[in-house]
């Protein structure tokens, strides 16, 4: 392996190593799901088998209190007893209220020493989220439950729940609480999540001990991809790549910018397009077949044509990006090119024009096209060498 070619190895997998390192970036929570209950109170008690959000991104979120995914059956020996168990007309908070327009309106409700040991499950999907975490309101009567135990499920099958939290219910007043779930990764990204919550350790065997919660929510970040785009133009040309448009850059430097494309069924994209500015200069190589040297000088001038490794862009058109079956290269302005090798993200070659040289034929071309339908959905560098030399990161879906 040659210099340029060993050069060129460490290039790609240093690159490899800094953009998937970000490859996750950090947002906002949001509420995947929540329960305000201000719409059960008729009737007051709960009969019924399940409860579904009433706010969030996944209408089939749910919440179970009769014995189903694992929940424990809220139910007494006497009919009159079983009224007493759960219900929803005990006033509740504006305290972690999801909506834009809070109110105290009803909270749930869990009375009777029957219920002691008896619990709840929230199921949720969290497709697409991350750093997930439980938020609620919470307060007692100073009879009532003291104790939560917090398990997950990802089947919702009785057995299967694992404890991950204890937390003590000290609140004679209603106040916000929050579980977080960042060492149980399994649980993100997931077509449904179960969550057990059960109350004990009541301090009395009369019917007034109680314990409510209100506006329950689950809370995540949306995950996503960060894709980095490198490019490089001439101080005071527009830029128009990549889906990113600026009428004109002054100056010189480095400059980032960012969109973001948002996806319901994906993840959503990041670009961050880092952008080197020069201000009309000329690249004189130390050496005409290592145009990317470190050691080149770059020297105040007017012709700006020799300045291959740096404005690559300029002189070529590498299109889609994303890519699915086909990339598409063209030389612009009149450079055309004399090999092109794509690296994997492991810093694998994949393609390389070299194979299609006939008999010691001298390999010149303006256009250029890869089939890529077998290739694997990733990060890959496509490196063009000639008159019109550069490198480009490109991504397949």
């Amino acid at each position: 392996m040659n210099h340029f070619h060993w050069k060129l190895t460490f290039f790609c997998l240093f690159l490899t190593i800094f953009s998937l390192g970000g490859i996750k970036a950090q947002t906002a929570a949001e509420v995947i799901s929540a329960w305000t209950f201000d719409a059960l109170h008729d009737p007051q008690y709960w009969y019924g088998t399940s409860c579904a959000a009433d706010f969030g991104h996944f209408p089939e979120a749910m919440l179970y209190a009769n014995g189903t995914h694992g929940s424990s059956q809220f139910a007494t020996v006497t009919t009159s007893n079983y009224a007493q168990m759960l219900k929803f007309d005990w006033v509740g908070t504006e305290s972690g209220d999801p909506r834009s327009e809070p109110f105290d309106g009803y909270c749930l409700g869990i009375k009777h020493p029957n219920s002691n040991g008896r619990s709840f499950v929230i199921a949720c999907p969290t497709t697409l989220y991350h750093n997930l975490r439980l938020r609620y309101a919470v307060t007692r009567s100073n009879t009532g439950f003291k104790k939560m135990t917090f398990a997950w499920s990802l089947t919702g099958t009785t057995g299967s729940y694992q404890v991950f939290a204890q937390k003590p219910c000290d609140a004679l007043d209603f106040e916000v609480q929050e579980v977080i779930f960042e060492h149980y990764p399994q649980l993100e990204d997931q077509p449904m999540v179960y969550l057990r919550i059960t109350v004990d350790s009541i301090s009395s065997t009369a019917y007034q001990g109680n314990i409510k919660f209100d506006n329950i929510c689950i809370l995540g970040e949306k995950c996503i991809d960060t894709l980095n785009i490198y490019d490089t133009i001439i101080s005071g040309d527009h830029y128009d790549a990549n889906g990113f448009f600026y009428s004109r850059i002054d100056g010189e430097g480095d400059y980032t910018y960012e969109r973001r494309i948002e996806f319901s069924d994906k993840c959503d994209s990041l670009f961050q397009l880092h952008l080197n500015v020069i201000d009309t200069t000329q690249v004189v190589p130390d050496e005409p077949d290592e145009p990317d040297d470190p050691n080149d000088s770059i020297v105040p001038g007017g012709d700006t044509t020799n300045i291959t490794a740096f404005l690559a862009s300029k002189m070529l058109k590498i299109y889609p990006n994303p890519f699915s079956n086909e990339i598409h290269i063209e030389a612009q302005d009149g450079h055309p090119f004399s090999h092109v090798v794509v690296y994997n993200s492991l810093g694998q070659k994949v393609y390389d024009t070299q194979s299609h040289i006939v008999l010691g034929d001298i390999y010149i071309t303006n256009t250029e096209t890869l089939h890529t339908e077998n290739w694997t959905p990733g990060i890959y560098y496509v490196v063009v060498h000639g008159e019109s030399y550069g490198t480009m990161k490109i991504i397949k879906w």
